[in-house]
């Protein structure tokens, strides 16, 4: 056939991957996409649970977005050099159930102002729902980034 390998004798300089199958490609992108969705989930919210107890407090609150926001969306950015797009999506599925994390963790500490036994935000209401839509964007900016760094790949590019 037209395409098939032409058996000649001239040297070649690497050794050529077989091209990956329909079937290689579908579990390569399922695999990335857990993975980058469910890495990225835990390593955003475990700060609230094992470190930072007082999410009441500004510094407290920043600590818990610190120590869990830059491995998520570090880990976010380079899965995508590894499983392209579907690791891309993925990470943004992560960043929304995160995103629900905080609105629920951050309407617990909000009880502060109704229930006296409840130390008081040193925040403001709104940044209930506002903080959580921030951490959304952000988790989209940094795919649409790394999308733009690391382009899409053929599936018979290899890796």
């Amino acid at each position: 056939m037209a395409f098939d390998d032409l058996q000649t004798d001239e040297p070649l300089s690497h050794r050529a991957k077989p091209p990956m199958d329909m079937d290689a490609a579908m579990l390569m992108g399922c695999t990335g996409f857990v993975v980058a969705s469910l890495a990225t989930y835990l390593l955003a919210v475990w700060p609230y649970f094992a470190v930072i107890r007082e999410q009441h407090t500004l510094s407290g609150l920043g600590k818990a977005l610190a120590l869990g926001g830059v491995p998520a969306f570090g880990l976010g950015f380079l899965l995508v050099r590894r499983y392209g797009l579907p690791a891309a999506c993925g990470a943004v599925g992560g960043a929304m159930a995160t995103a629900i994390f905080i609105y629920v963790r951050l309407q617990q500490v909000m009880l502060g102002f109704d229930v006296p036994e409840i130390p008081d935000p040193e925040y403001p209401r709104f940044v209930a729902w506002l903080l959580p839509l921030v951490w959304l964007t952000t988790a989209v900016f940094v795919e649409l980034v790394a999308m733009l760094v690391w382009p899409e790949r053929s599936p018979d590019d290899g890796d």
